[in-house]
């Protein structure tokens, strides 16, 4: 069985976990063109510093070929070209807490499992009153969904999306998903904490 493992490491992780309790002032992106979806990038804007969601293509194994597909990261940096039409969206909104979306995709043939792949599929900023979150589109594609809102877990794609791929006779998809939140425990209000 191949195991492959795309979720964000521990210092994109650490990253995430510096924005609790601070403002997002801004986000900045290429404009929308037909959707809500922009390539590759996200500059996203907290207190005094920036970081990225990027969507970037790795050579990986697709399901028995190499291809080039985009992997979710977050990156304090990134060597690029300027946005072409950079769009800035302010928020000055605290991120109280965080969600990462991790899925898990598997595949079998004739019963017997033959890949276990796990990519994170999104960040959800959650501010209390309201969400932002940034969602990997499929395999294949760099883009990255912005939304904005309530109850955005329920915008994502729905994992039966990747059982509904055009399989090979004999060969079918399993998918599931794991919501991490940053911080694990979110402290309660009240004189002891």
């Amino acid at each position: 069985m191949k195991i492959v493992d795309e979720r964000i490491g521990l210092e994109e992780r650490k990253i995430l976990e510096n924005c609790i309790g601070k403002e997002l002032i801004s986000i900045t992106h290429d404009a929308f063109d037909f959707n809500n979806s922009v390539s590759q990038r996200v500059q996203v804007d907290v207190d005094n510093s920036s970081f990225y969601i990027c969507n970037f293509d790795r050579p990986e194994d697709y399901y028995g070929s190499e291809e080039d597909i985009p992997i979710l990261s977050i990156e304090k940096t990134i060597n690029l070209p300027a946005l072409e039409h950079p769009v800035t969206t302010p928020f000055n909104r605290v991120i109280k807490k965080i969600l990462i979306i991790q899925e898990n995709q598997r595949l079998y043939e004739n019963d017997k499992q033959i890949y276990d792949v796990w990519l994170t599929r999104g960040v959800l900023f959650d501010f209390g009153d309201g969400q932002l979150a940034f969602e990997k589109d499929n395999w294949l594609s760099s883009e990255i969904f912005i939304r904005r809102g309530y109850e955005l877990l329920k915008e994502f794609a729905p994992e039966d999306e990747f059982m509904k791929e055009e399989w090979p006779d004999g060969v079918r998809g399993e998918c599931s998903r794991i919501i991490e939140q940053i911080p694990d425990v979110i402290p309660k209000a009240g004189k002891d904490h």
